[in-house]
């Protein structure tokens, strides 16, 4: 019998982690060889992910929100700084024109108007000089009808307002305003309610009180462009309002650091009746006046010719004359010099040349006395000769007591008028005959009655308003 060969089998050599199982005689090595196929089988595989990378989708996207909300932001910001930014332009463009608007009120064309109503009625001439205002017949408003101002005075000053308005840009553009009747300019009063509040009252009569609004709207077509269009809208509306108002009730008259009184060195009687040739009182309050000159305030010139506006002529020797005194020079820190009073009259008055009345020009007591001389130096008389149609405040006497001194005196001063340089002419004796017109002048000097002692003091003690000198201020 064939007995098939067997074949051999292969011995392995025992491995260190197998170990014997089974009864003895029987034993089979286990372990080694299927942990080996086991891990031989295993697939290669990615680490999990770290938490980092994990995160890593998320704080992308919010990253890019983040900057896209502080974009906003800042835009936001820049559109709020520019918005404020033309809103102060567009304020200080309403602010100028009221103030030039309310300037030309102050006209001789509402002056004229105001003397042919009788606005500026002389007081009776047996008045009792009050307390604290002006001396007997000295210059003081008496109660009239109100005086209505022409359309065509008000047309001026809305144009007027609209020109120093355009002069004016916002975010680049200039300023429009509608000068219609019941346009961006308007004219009034301001009148006191029960509970204290001011209220503008609109009205032609006796105006004292100018309300201009800006606009730059889209109702006007013409609205301030943003920054950033796509954000806030493309653009936005702003709207300003000033309102400028001038008064004659003044308490005194206060020069300051860069500001002087436009006040010159010069007096002029104020009444023929104290034995002078000629006086304010009669010639311009009462008209009596002849009217030779006209001053056309576009060209800023003297030219002959009526305006309404009646004069006054006094005659001024070169040297001293105490036999006709019709014309004096005032002595404000000058010692009388020519080169003080030509550079007083120029430049007007400021604290060092008010030394004597404590550095100011106090409206509420006269009469005053101060140092004189009648008499035109030479070199004033050039500067005047030169300085036709100019506006400055005078002073007005009640009487000139000389000292025979070099033909100077003193001077005993009644008030405050406003006089306008009409002609300077030479005489045939060499003397000087100088026309002088009434005329508004106003001054940031003027320190206006405050609303507490308006409302407190009684008419014995209260501050008479001159019909001349105003406070132009913007009041809102």
């Amino acid at each position: 019998m064939i007995v098939p060969k067997q074949r051999p089998t292969r011995s392995r050599s025992p491995h260190p982690g197998d170990r014997l199982t089974g009864p003895p005689g029987r034993r089979r090595r286990t372990g080694g060889s299927i942990a080996r196929t086991a891990i031989g089988s295993l697939r290669p595989c990615r680490a999990p992910a770290t938490p980092s990378a994990a995160r890593r989708g998320v704080v992308v996207p919010l990253v890019a929100l983040i900057l896209l909300v502080l974009g906003m932001i800042i835009a936001l910001v820049f559109d709020r700084l520019w918005l404020a930014a033309a809103r102060r332009e567009l304020q200080s463009a309403a602010d100028a024109a009221a103030l030039a608007a309310a300037g030309v009120l102050l006209d001789d064309t509402f002056l004229a108007q105001r003397m042919h109503d009788g606005r500026t009625a002389p007081p009776p001439a047996d008045r009792k000089p009050l307390p604290f205002g002006p001396a007997r017949n000295a210059p003081a408003t008496t109660t009239s009808p109100a005086v209505k101002v022409s359309e065509a005075l008000l047309q001026r000053a809305r144009r007027e307002a609209a020109r120093v308005a355009g002069l004016n840009a916002v975010a680049g553009a200039p300023v429009r305003l509608d000068t219609a009747r019941n346009g961006d300019v308007r004219f009034g009063r301001l009148v006191r309610r029960p509970n204290g509040d001011m209220l503008f009252l609109q009205t032609a009569f006796d105006p004292t009180t100018v309300v201009v609004t800006a606009h730059r709207t889209r109702s006007r077509s013409n609205p301030v462009a943003l920054l950033f269009q796509g954000i806030a809208g493309p653009a936005a509306d702003l709207r300003a309002r000033a309102e400028a108002s001038f008064t004659s009730w003044l308490m005194q008259l206060a020069p300051a650091a860069g500001l002087r009184v436009p006040a010159a060195p010069i007096a002029v009687p104020w009444s023929r009746n104290n034995g002078f040739a000629a006086g304010w009182r009669e010639s311009i309050e009462m008209g009596e006046g002849e009217d030779r000159w006209s001053y056309d305030p576009e060209a800023h010139r003297v030219t002959p010719g009526s305006d309404g506006l009646p004069e006054l002529r006094v005659r001024c020797a070169i040297r001293p004359d105490e036999n006709d005194v019709q014309w004096l020079v005032l002595d404000f820190a000058n010692d009388l010099s020519a080169t003080r009073l030509v550079a007083q009259w120029r430049y007007g008055l400021d604290e060092a040349d008010l030394t004597d009345w404590d550095g100011r020009i106090d409206l509420t007591r006269w009469p005053k006395q101060l140092r004189a001389m009648p008499a035109c130096p030479i070199d004033l008389a050039n500067v005047l000769a030169g300085a036709l149609g100019e506006r400055r405040i005078v002073f007005v006497f009640d009487r000139f007591t000389p000292t025979g001194r070099a033909g100077t005196g003193r001077a005993t001063l009644a008030g405050i008028v406003g006089a306008r340089l009409m002609a300077v002419e030479t005489r045939p004796d060499s003397s000087l005959e100088i026309t002088l017109q009434p005329a508004f002048v106003t001054t940031r000097a003027a320190e206006a009655v405050p609303d507490w002692f308006a409302e407190t003091s009684t008419p014995e003690i209260a501050p008479q308003t001159n019909r001349y000198v105003y406070k132009l201020m913007l009041t809102h």
